[in-house]
């Protein structure tokens, strides 16, 4: 198959001489039997970086035009490999980035392609021509053969030649494109990781959530449940707690055991240091992964999951359900108990899937929580970094102490030393570690543990080798003088495991296969996915107790998804005693007003056993009111929720935004010599996702902003005034849980640059002249250079600036320029491209400073006459007008050519007249004058594609109306 991408060429053909036939008949290259052709010269124009130049083409007697195959593709469409054999008839050429191969074959009459295979198309007769040891190929079969379009315009004669696909010029620029975006992101990446943060200060800063239900569950009597979470920003830490408060006509009132935990993250000496409820996790090996409670828990580095089979443990608030998701497919459903905690044992992942949670919180709102997965298990460290870890808990088998040193050998080895002590223990375990890759796709990690008599030991195994096979075996061995405490959980003696993923196309493949005291069992999931909608599946699971007969579980089904909130999965399992078919589906979309939390599970037995039918479905009335049913069989409940949240202000705009981050501040216009700065309005704030708008005032607040995460947050300079830049282009932003920043960007008045380019013969048509700021060599601003080498860059500020040339083939010499602080204009920049010298440019006073206000500048009385002097953005300008009329002035935006002759037209909204007329400026700047109070429409008249109008109105008392911006893009 060929990618066809459309990109136009236009060869504009311009007959400039009559036909003349052509007087060599070379005995070698022509057929006697076949027609001659007519040459003729004419002029073509491929793309607009090639220019035109004259060109030679072949006509038969209709005067179709036969075009020369090897130049045609050699030279204009970038074929490589281009061969012609004008003896054999044959020509052929490989098409880039594909490297199909195009051939034709005069003798046999057939062209084709390599991927279309052997064969190919008929060739009309006297479509294929060799003359003048040259083979032509006329117009239309082009298109037949290659991918691309040609129509032929007989009377005026005009070819147009479209390839659909890129071309190497084309191909060149987005190379550069992706060069770019790619340094601007590492730049951005570089600038968020050794930029300071900044950071909340506040010494204390409380929020409470709060779950209200009364409910009647089926076959139940009447109850009332509380449930709150506090989250209080204190000591540059967080605190949060919460638990539930319960009532039920029996037992009556019942307060549960809240959770609490202090926790501070990212000090830069460790990652984590948390008291309270906490939770241990690592390779989950020899040790396994466990909660406890009244703890104190110290990481230094932050812990990931390594490939291979593993528990997802988190915390959310009491009742709320998660959903975990794997590539995308529906995999299970929890609910968090009062401690809030949620687990999903024994998932199989490789390093290339993609684990994300769904956290759905009573009050309806929501939280994704992307597992982050290591290639390796996690435990290994670069060469000489040290990790240190302790663990201490009360756990529900007893107090589990536990401390880990581990150090990076060399790049991939890390050995690791781990004193610990168990409950009901007499004596201390030591345990060992090894972590190490000995190749590219093998990891590996072995673990011995010391108590007393008795060494435990396991090892596990992940590679890729045979990519994208994934596969991982496992062993672990527990003697029976193993500590009381892990025998609670491990399986003593022998265990062994083999585990293997594939995932390639729409499928994705996992088979697992265990062994241990004698009982074996075999397990395989398939999964199709047709689209992001539907997703089949088929499980199968064998399994050999001892001394008992086999067994075998098969379940398939599929899931529909049609939306991000919603699943429907539908699945038949046979097992013993009893086949079950079971329909689920769910819809939770709560957060929002008229949103729906819809859970209903259907159990369908093959017997003669009564179906089970249980529902919860919700729907939220207002924005803390919720109204639901329960069923369960033919039983009915209901519940009533209401929900709220306590916070400080500026906080969370809506109670979801609990335990989340809020931005707020102001913007304001730079100073100014004799007037205080005024608020800017609609200047876009951008944080992460994040967007917010100034209000009227200037003010802006986001709520919602993810913690723990550093951020950008900058002032989008599109949306301000082109008079006005951001200081800085952006800060970097980190929040705790629950806390709040005051960020007041800075913004100055922009200045502006002009001048020519002496020294080229031709100025290539995408020439533009590129401000490099320095010294950080950001690029700043561009501007386009004109056909007689003029050019403007705006948007500048003060400071030092690299100009540099885009769109030479050739490398040119750069300059540097300063613009002085209260500089509006650097006017007359002779750029020589021979010379090391550029002509001193001349320096405008920034007037921007003398404004009592940017949005409503009056002007001074002008005389009778009137005449338009154009110096700078924003428009800044100088003008002389008619004795009181009232006008306005503003700005093309965009990246439109600005043709001349083009005018702009003030259209009353009143009674659809044209009031003024003025003639839109090289600069891309416009003054209207000659108007009065009222709204007006603005028209652009003289090209065929204008800009949508747009409507601006004078109010009573302003005599001009500064700083209109209309956007004219593509």
């Amino acid at each position: 198959m060929i990618l066809r991408t459309p990109l136009t060429v236009i060869f504009s053909l311009l007959l400039l001489s009559a036909p003349v036939y052509s007087q060599v008949d070379d005995p070698h290259t022509v057929d006697r039997n076949q027609m001659k052709l007519n040459e003729a010269f004419i002029m073509i124009t491929v793309t607009s970086d090639r220019g035109s130049s004259f060109y030679k083409v072949m006509t038969d007697r209709s005067e179709r035009p036969y075009l020369n195959i090897k130049d045609l593709m050699e030279q204009y469409l970038d074929f490589t490999s281009v061969s012609c054999d004008p003896v054999g008839k044959h020509c052929q050429g490989t098409m880039q980035p594909s490297r199909n191969i195009f051939w034709i074959n005069g003798k046999q009459s057939e062209y084709g392609d390599a991927e279309q295979g052997p064969g190919g198309e008929k060739i009309p007769e006297g479509a294929f021509v060799v003359q003048d040891g040259s083979c032509w190929l006329r117009y239309d079969i082009w298109q037949k053969w290659l991918p691309l379009t040609a129509t032929w315009d007989y009377h005026a004669y005009y070819l147009s030649v479209i390839p659909e696909f890129k071309l190497l010029s084309e191909r060149k620029k987005m190379r550069e494109r992706e060069i770019e975006l790619s340094a601007a992101a590492t730049r951005e990446k570089d600038a968020i990781q050794n930029s300071a943060a900044i950071k909340p200060d506040d010494i204390f800063r409380p929020e409470l959530k709060y779950h209200s239900s009364l409910r009647k569950y089926p076959q139940q009597d009447v109850g009332w449940d509380f449930n709150y979470d506090a989250n209080i920003d204190i000591l540059r830490g967080t605190f949060q707690t919460g638990g539930p408060v319960t009532y039920d006509k029996i037992p009556g009132w019942n307060a549960g055991r809240p959770y609490w935990v202090y926790r501070l993250r990212d000090q830069g000496w460790f990652y984590l240091m948390e008291v309270g409820d906490t939770y241990f996790e690592e390779s989950n090996l020899l040790l396994p992964n466990i909660s406890g409670n009244n703890g104190f828990r110290f990481d230094s580095r932050e812990m990931t999951y390594g490939a291979g089979r593993i528990s997802v443990n988190g915390r959310a608030q009491q009742n709320t359900v998660v959903d975990l998701y794997r590539d995308g497919f529906y995999l299970n459903t929890v609910t968090t108990g009062t401690d809030g905690r949620y687990v999903f044992d024994d998932i199989v992942v490789n390093s290339s899937s993609r684990l994300v949670a769904k956290l759905y919180f009573p009050d309806g709102s929501e939280e994704l929580r992307e597992i982050v997965l290591s290639d390796d298990n996690g435990m290994i460290l670069p060469a000489g970094v040290l990790q240190e870890r302790v663990f201490t808990a009360e756990t529900v088998y007893g107090r589990m102490n536990y401390a880990a040193l581990r150090y990076g050998l060399f790049d991939n080895v890390t050995i690791g030393a781990e004193p610990m002590f168990f409950a009901n223990s007499k004596n201390p375990s030591f345990m060992a570690d090894l972590a190490m890759r000995p190749m590219a796709d093998t990891v590996f990690l072995g673990q011995g543990m010391f108590t007393g008599k008795n060494i435990d030991r396991a090892f596990r195994v992940n590679t890729t080798l045979l990519y994208p096979n994934y596969f991982e075996v496992e062993h672990r061995f527990f003697s029976n003088n193993t500590p009381a405490f892990l025998r609670n959980i491990r399986i003593l003696g022998e265990y062994w495991a083999g585990r293997h993923s594939l995932s390639i196309g729409r499928f994705q493949f996992i088979d697992e296969y265990e062994q241990y005291k004698g009982m074996r069992d075999a397990s395989v999931e398939i999964i199709y996915t047709f689209n992001r909608y539907l997703k089949p599946f088929f499980n199968y699971g064998a399994f050999f107790p001892q001394g008992l007969s086999r067994y075998n579980v098969i379940k398939v089904g599929f899931d529909v998804m049609p939306t991000d909130h919603s699943v429907l999965e539908i699945s038949r399992t046979w097992m013993t005693p009893i086949p079950i078919n079971l329909i689920t589906f769910f819809v939770r979309n709560i957060i929002n007003v008229g949103g729906w939390d819809i859970g209903i599970t259907w159990n369908i037995p093959d017997r003669l056993i009564k179906s089970y039918l249980t529902a919860d479905v919700m729907y939220r009335i207002t924005k803390n009111l919720s109204l639901g049913v329960l069923s369960n069989d033919q039983y009915l409940g209901f519940r009533v929720n209401w929900d709220g949240i306590i916070s400080q202000t500026p906080g969370p705009e809506t109670w979801s935004d609990f335990a989340m981050g809020t931005l707020s501040g102001k913007i304001t216009s730079p100073k100014t010599t004799d007037a205080e700065p005024y608020p800017v309005q609609n200047a876009n704030i951008v944080i992460g996702s994040k967007l917010a708008t100034t209000d009227e005032n200037g003010n802006f607040n986001i709520s919602g902003i993810t913690p723990y995460q550093k951020l950008i947050a900058k002032v989008d300079p599109i949306t301000l005034d082109a008079s006005v830049a951001p200081e800085k282009e952006f800060d970097v932003i980190y929040f705790r849980p629950g806390t709040q920043i005051t960020w007041m960007p800075k913004l100055l008045w922009t200045a502006g640059i002009d001048g020519t380019i002496e020294g080229l013969d031709t100025i290539p048509p995408d020439l533009v002249v590129e401000a490099i700021k320095l010294p950080d060599n950001r690029l700043i601003s561009k501007g386009k250079v004109e056909s007689d080498g003029f050019f403007i860059v705006e948007k500048l500020t003060q400071g030092r600036y690299r100009l540099k040339l885009k769109g030479l083939k050739e490398e040119v010499r750069s300059i540097e320029v300063e613009i002085p602080e209260n500089t509006n204009w650097l006017s007359g920049i002779k750029w020589k491209l021979g010379d090391k010298k550029i002509t001193e440019p001349k320096k405008e006073e920034n007037t921007n400073n003398k404004n009592t206000n940017k949005k409503i500048a009056v002007q001074p009385e002008p005389p009778s006459s009137k005449k338009y002097y154009t110096i700078g953005d924003g428009p800044l300008h100088i003008t002389q007008g008619k004795k009181g009329s009232k006008g306005l002035d503003g700005y093309i935006s965009g990246d439109r050519k600005i043709p001349s002759g083009l005018m702009i037209e003030a259209v009353s909204m009143e009674d659809e007249k044209v009031v003024s007329r003025s003639e839109l400026m090289r600069n891309r700047t416009f003054i209207v004058e000659d108007l009065n109070v009222g709204k007006y429409e603005l028209r652009l008249t003289g090209v065929t594609d204008p800009p949508k109008p747009i409507q601006v109105e004078i109010d009573e008392g302003v005599e001009w109306l500064s700083g209109v911006v209309w956007d004219w893009s593509y």
